[in-house]
């Protein structure tokens, strides 16, 4: 639960949002997509301890909010997981192939090459 407010999960975020990392983003149907108030309240869900942590790694809470902010403009799956495990097996696919087309190739073959590749799945904030 919770992925955009746990701490390592938003430094992985913004670490491969900001280093141009290939992302499919995948939302489950209990995924609340931020709002003005999320964004707003952001400094508060870590600690100061927390944040200095993650400002030692060179994530600041505003390089944080702008990765959210960009991650959520690119399209996204919807993963039902209610749905037959054989579904779910053809989404797996799908979102694979997704990285290997045409349209993600070269930013999946760099990334690849960098060791980095991300899927982002959406849980509930």
């Amino acid at each position: 639960d919770q992925i955009l407010t746990r701490m390592w999960c938003a430094g992985e975020i913004t670490s491969g949002v900001c280093n141009g990392v290939t992302a499919v983003n995948v939302e489950t149907s209990v995924f609340k997509r931020p709002d003005e108030e999320f964004y707003d309240q952001l400094d508060q869900v870590w600690s100061p301890s927390q944040l200095a942590t993650l400002l030692d790694l060179g994530i600041s809470l505003q390089c944080i909010t702008d990765s959210y902010r960009k991650l959520m403009l690119q399209p996204c799956i919807h993963f039902d997981h209610f749905a037959p495990p054989a579904d779910h097996r053809r989404l797996v696919a799908g979102i694979v192939s997704q990285c290997r087309d045409g349209r993600l190739a070269s930013a999946s073959a760099k990334a690849n090459r960098a060791g980095a590749n991300m899927a982002k799945w959406g849980m509930k904030v």
